[in-house]
């Protein structure tokens, strides 16, 4: 006998009951609709609307160590809108519960500066839409991606999460006496199907290494350099083809061919009619659904073809790499198009974020300070 209990509403959220609704089992919902196409919401409003915040239509960029993209997307923005503009934040600390003066920040280094995952989700707070929402970011890693494209009925290669190799601050065995010692082996191997196997870090950073494995030998050895980076272990895959679409909101999908294990700037293969229109089609379905199931506006993800099906292979990649030197002309120029005219739709129809989190439905959009 189940003790469950469902709610058949009207229009989405507006007849739920919000408070209770936590961020995973928003995440779950924004899943379940990808299977309900009819079960639109209609609107999907808390009790605050933010509507006494002065409306801004400024662009702030928090970037990196991109020379190419920052100054051609500001260019872009300010040489065709005069209404909106675009330019680089200006970071000297920031104070609690402060108020963002932009409408929209683009990030490209939260995830790797401490200080700016911090200050990101205070705009956030204010009222800024932040791109992409950094209480998304920060959550995701690949090998739950992995498991979520299962539940999306997604193909995806068969990937096993390994314990790190060493463990940082101190700890010691008396701290690990959850793990088992030592690891199984050949039951990951016979569950992926034996060598090659590839051993990926489960989370993105600047010093992300995948490793091509032919042998227990080689896993062993490589295995033991990773340190303290938590890595899983995947299936290998020869792909008939393969391809990286880039992803700028919900319209702008442009899928490329792709080589991951080549050089990062030969990676790009500017190759005209490499996918037939069906596999066009096929291909940009998919990142749609993974986007919208992840809540990312910005993303890169990677898809392969074998014996005409279609894998999902790698898609928490939130900050993908818009150099020229890196993407090609052809490709540059379209992300410049793409990222100004995504940012200006959502300056001039902003979607608050703050509805996404369970403490959104409960804050003040004017506290006392």
């Amino acid at each position: 006998m189940s003790k469950k209990i469902g709610l058949l509403i009207e229009g989405g959220w507006a007849g739920a009951n919000a408070s209770n609704m936590t961020d995973q089992t928003s995440r779950q919902w924004q899943i379940k609709r990808l299977n309900c196409p009819n079960l639109e919401p209609k609107e999907r409003l808390g009790p605050k609307q933010w509507g006494n915040k002065p409306m801004s239509k400024k662009i702030g960029l928090l970037i990196g160590g991109e020379w190419s993209w920052p100054p051609a997307f500001i260019g872009e923005v300010n040489r065709h809108h005069e209404d909106i503009t675009a330019e680089l934040v200006q970071l000297g600390g920031t104070r609690m519960a402060e108020r963002v003066e932009y409408a929209l920040i683009i990030d490209r280094i939260g995830l790797e500066v401490a200080y700016y995952r911090t200050f990101l989700k205070v705009a956030l707070l204010s009222g800024t839409t932040v791109v992409n929402n950094p209480f998304w970011t920060i959550a995701d890693d690949r090998f739950f991606g992995a498991s979520l494209m299962t539940y999306l009925n997604i193909l995806h290669p068969l990937t096993v999460a390994l314990p790190s190799h060493s463990h940082s601050n101190g700890l010691g065995d008396d701290a690990m006496r959850n793990l088992v010692c030592p690891i199984p082996w050949e039951e990951h191997l016979s569950y992926l199907g034996g060598f090659p196997i590839l051993l990926k870090p489960i989370w993105d950073g600047p010093t992300r290494r995948e490793y091509y494995i032919q042998s227990y030998e080689e896993l062993w050895h490589t295995y033991n350099d990773t340190g303290t980076q938590c890595m899983m272990l995947q299936q290998y895959h020869k792909w008939d083809k393969y391809v990286r679409c880039i992803c700028i909101g919900a319209e702008h999908i442009m899928p490329i061919k792709y080589d991951p294990r080549a050089h990062w700037l030969n990676r790009y293969v500017d190759e005209e009619n490499y996918l037939t229109p069906s596999e066009r089609e096929q291909v940009v379905s998919l990142a749609l659904k993974i986007n919208q199931a992840l809540g990312y506006e910005i993303n890169a993800i990677e898809c392969g073809f074998k014996d005409g099906v279609l894998y999902a292979t790698d898609f928490i990649n939130p900050v993908p790499k818009f150099e020229i030197s890196f993407l090609t002309p052809r490709y540059f120029d379209w992300v410049v198009k793409a990222t100004a005219d995504f940012a200006i739709k959502q300056v001039k129809n902003p979607q608050r974020q703050l509805q996404d989190a369970r403490w959104g439905w409960l804050i003040d959009d004017q506290p006392k300070r």
